[in-house]
């Protein structure tokens, strides 16, 4: 394979930001039209009946709806996005770089859209009807559609993300980064980064931290048990992968040596051809 210069990879990275570019641009009409809608669904699915959303200046509907497009042109374009990104990524990869990777990838985006799920249909309604039953004869609920579609883009956001915890744990203990035994052990100091996690990926609240932070750590939970698993599986195929080493190693020897008998044989022979000339 012609190994490439320096300012073509550049050439090629600048291909790919216009590809991806262009593909939100052609999403973005699609995305504007399906927007309003969606914050219709989020406001009927995550308020209780009857509950209307507030704007505070002439342009924040119509901001808030940009900004949904672009969320959701990305969500749909993820795939062609990700399908780019590993082709250029790809040719500097080892086969079993690319098999891991493939798979890591697959698995994180279902972490992903699990979080972003588990986030809609559970902590985003119980976090609106806990704030709305803080209203009292004195309070009355006045949330702008802006702070109400911020507060769920960074909710969902959090979730996709907190939920890729397993796959930091797996990698790690696998490639032999950390010990099993050590993470077991340092529970109490995860579930404090978990914590501090939650606490800059919710809102200032308990209530969205907790409900963050504790399914996070039974995923790391049970992340230790597919990595005790994994550790198991790579102990059990070493020794074998060891022995064919050896046994290539021992080969390689042996080759080696008949072929320096071999060149002794040569060589020896050609000097006693030599002597039996001088002596005629």
């Amino acid at each position: 394979m012609e190994e490439k210069s320096f300012f073509s990879h550049l050439e090629e990275l600048r291909f790919l930001f216009i590809k991806i570019g262009v593909c939100l641009l052609c999403l973005l009409p699609l995305s504007f039209w399906l927007a309003e809608p969606l914050v219709r669904i989020l406001i009927q699915s995550c308020t209780p009946d009857g509950f209307t959303l507030k704007y505070f200046s002439p342009m924040e509907p119509f901001i808030v709806r940009m900004k949904a497009s672009l969320i959701l042109a990305l969500f749909f374009g993820m795939p062609y996005i990700a399908y780019q990104v590993w082709k250029f990524a790809a040719p500097g990869l080892y086969r079993h770089e690319r098999f891991w990777l493939s798979r890591l990838a697959l698995t994180s985006w279902s972490l992903f859209v699990a979080g972003v799920f588990f986030c809609y249909y559970v902590i985003i309604p119980s976090v609106m009807h806990f704030a709305l039953k803080l209203q009292n004869d004195v309070l009355e609920p006045a949330i702008g559609i802006g702070n109400f579609v911020g507060l769920v883009g960074m909710l969902l956001v959090g979730f996709g993300i907190m939920f890729q915890f397993p796959i930091v744990v797996y990698v790690t203990a696998r490639a032999g980064m950390v010990r099993l035994q050590t993470l077991k052990k340092q529970r109490p100091l995860v579930l404090i980064v978990i914590l501090a996690m939650s606490a800059l990926l919710t809102p200032p609240d308990i209530i969205s931290q907790l409900l963050m932070s504790l399914p996070t750590y039974l995923l790391f939970e049970c992340s230790l048990l597919f990595a005790a698993l994994a550790v198991k599986e790579q102990q059990k195929s070493s020794p074998a992968e060891t022995t064919e080493v050896v046994s290539a190693d021992t080969e390689s020897s042996l080759s080696t040596d008949k072929s320096d008998s071999a060149y002794r044989r040569v060589y020896h022979s050609k000097r006693r051809k030599l002597r039996a000339i001088k002596r005629k």
